[in-house]
């Protein structure tokens, strides 16, 4: 597959979908190097929002045990995330989600899909300082008001 790939690539060819995916190099035996390292990226902001949330947020916030729970639902989706851009196989596939808009890998590292997982990882830095910033605003609102 790679070969044909790169003499497609010499010849200014078009790239082709095996199976309906998108051929890439392999480094260190993962399928799609960029998505695991992005997916990686993704798994530990979410994991750095989750830490400070749970030290920073007041425990009387009546939202924090929410947020704490979409913090670990989301790094959940981040590790299976990890492990089916790894190694692609039907139920990891399904652990993962459908990717619409896609386009051959440039270089064959780099697609549409793995650069979604780039552009996600500083939003979710923002959403956690968002998710903080709520809970101090309400815990100043309740104590105004008591």
């Amino acid at each position: 597959m790679i070969n044909q790939t790169e003499n497609d690539l010499k010849q200014n060819n078009r790239i082709h979908q095996y199976f309906g995916k998108w051929p890439f190099y392999r480094i260190f035996g993962m399928q799609e190097f960029a998505s695991v390292l992005f997916s990686i990226g993704n798994l530990i902001v979410h994991y750095r929002g989750f830490i400070i949330l749970r030290s920073s947020m007041s425990n009387r916030y009546y939202m924090k045990p929410f947020y704490l729970v979409n913090s670990l639902l989301n790094m959940n989706c981040w590790v299976w995330s990890t492990i089916f851009h790894a190694r692609d196989t039907p139920r990891t596939e399904r652990m993962d989600y459908f990717s619409v808009f896609d386009f051959p890998p440039y270089n064959l590292l780099i697609d549409a899909h793995s650069l979604w997982h780039l552009s996600t990882i500083p939003l979710v830095s923002l959403w956690y300082r968002f998710l903080l910033q709520d809970g101090r605003y309400e815990a100043l609102r309740r104590k105004q008001l008591l």
